[in-house]
């Protein structure tokens, strides 16, 4: 992913490639490292994951730089230059971009993700990742098909509130199955997950917590991947590719009936 864009087929040598990228893998790892130990641990599997995310990333800058500011160029013509770049090229940058996203989001989510099942009634509170939960209330819900018992909880973190959700526990009346109904409060940065799973004696519920750190970027990647395959797709080149194709495979057809 890394090395395929800038490589010239049977042109470039592995020397000239590694002088060229050298940098780009060295501010991938510091990188790596860097949100690693933000995030309040490394270890070898996040750090390869993560350094395979930025390595993509850095290397696409790489190639991007020399296509905008080639050596002996004027820095005032990179508008002009970002402006000529193909739509095959920019679609191919970003589904690239959109692996790396992919790839950053797995190694954060696998790495730092966080769950916990505790017990909770009205009042009671629990804490995981910084985030705070705090039950307020239990209550009967009617739905179209279903009877569910519907908790109130609401998230703050530092004493802030962010959000009050509502997960569900179903019972639907025509299979009489009981379905979980989680609830989701999600940003760019973390998902929080609550779901409720069986009523214990006492009258209180043993409730799942989930803290999912940029497993939004999992999704996002995806997209990014498609949207840039559609972009290369939309390159007029290929269209006139097939136009002279379809021509010469047409003149060869005549040609043909002609000679019979």
């Amino acid at each position: 992913m890394g090395i395929g864009p800038i490589t010239r087929w049977k042109q470039d040598e592995a020397g000239a490639l590694a002088r060229r990228l050298w940098p780009a893998a060295l501010l991938a790892l510091l990188a790596a490292l860097a949100v690693g130990a933000a995030a309040g641990r490394i270890s070898v599997a996040t750090t390869g994951g993560l350094w395979m995310a930025f390595w993509i990333a850095a290397s696409l800058g790489v190639d991007l730089k020399q296509r905008l500011l080639p050596a002996g160029g004027s820095a005032g013509q990179i508008f002009h230059r970002a402006r000529q770049l193909p739509l095959a090229m920019l679609g191919m940058m970003a589904a690239h971009l959109g692996v790396a996203a992919f790839a950053f989001g797995v190694a954060m989510v696998k790495t730092y993700e966080l769950e916990r099942d505790v017990k909770m009634g009205p009042g009671d509170s629990t804490e995981i990742a910084g985030y705070s939960f705090r039950m307020t209330g239990l209550r009967e819900v009617q739905g179209p098909n279903y009877n569910a018992m519907q908790g109130t909880i609401e998230v703050s973190r530092g004493g802030r509130p962010l959000a009050t959700l509502f997960p569900e526990k179903r019972i639907y009346r025509v299979q009489r199955n009981p379905m979980t109904e989680a609830a989701v409060d999600s940003n760019a940065l973390r998902d929080l997950y609550i779901s409720m799973g069986e009523q214990l004696p006492g009258g209180e519920w043993v409730v799942r917590l989930q803290y999912k750190p940029f497993i939004v970027w999992v999704w996002g990647g995806c997209l990014m991947m498609m949207a840039g395959g559609v972009l290369a797709m939309s390159d007029r080149r290929y269209r006139l590719r097939q136009g002279e194709a379809a021509a010469s495979a047409a003149a060869a057809r005549l040609a043909t009936e002609g000679a019979t």
